[in-house]
């Protein structure tokens, strides 16, 4: 009576995982009803569903159209650049010009921002260094993929013990006393 009792459960179960895997087709959007005055009729109850087991798997449908193109939008959002085709590729630095601050390139002194650089795309990366008076240096990296603009924030000195990692340069720190 136990084994029997066991079986039936385990088909029960087995069938509401079989109801529960199959693909269902979207439900109907609901329809717009005039407001009556008399309660809508309570639906009926239904009976469980028969545990039949499917002999094959439904065939695979292919993904809708609104999900199979994800890419497409997310590349439309992006900035293109005017002519892809150039040779030359423009990078705009933009700090305040109060600052007084200057871009260098290993030793070469490029100006003073805002400033303007125009190099052969695909050259390879830039890595710049930026210095004003007051301001901690700002060590950056600019790529000559593509036109682009970057915008520098120069903190001073008293704002750098808030910025994470900052250590103060060897000169301000106080000996250490060996034992």
């Amino acid at each position: 009576a136990v084994r029997v009792e066991l079986l039936v459960a385990a088909a029960a179960l087995a069938a509401a995982a079989a109801a529960a895997c199959q693909r269902r087709a979207p439900a109907p959007p609901a329809p717009v009803f005039a407001p009556s005055p008399s309660p809508p009729p309570s639906p009926a109850p239904s009976p469980p569903p028969a545990p039949v087991l499917p002999e094959s798997p439904p065939p695979a449908e292919s993904p809708p159209p609104e999900i199979a193109a994800p890419a497409e939008a997310a590349l439309a959002a992006e900035d293109r650049d005017p002519d892809p085709r150039s040779q030359l590729v423009t990078i705009k630095l933009i700090a305040d010009a109060r600052r007084k601050a200057h871009v260098f390139w290993g030793r070469k002194d490029l100006g003073e921002v805002p400033l303007s650089l125009q190099r052969p795309r695909d050259s390879g990366p830039l890595d710049l260094l930026v210095t004003a008076p007051g301001y901690l240096p700002l060590h950056t990296r600019v790529f000559t993929d593509r036109d682009d603009q970057l915008f520098l924030r120069l903190f001073s000195l008293s704002e750098a013990p808030q910025l994470l990692g900052y250590a103060p340069p060897d000169d301000a720190r106080p000996a250490r006393r060996r034992q």
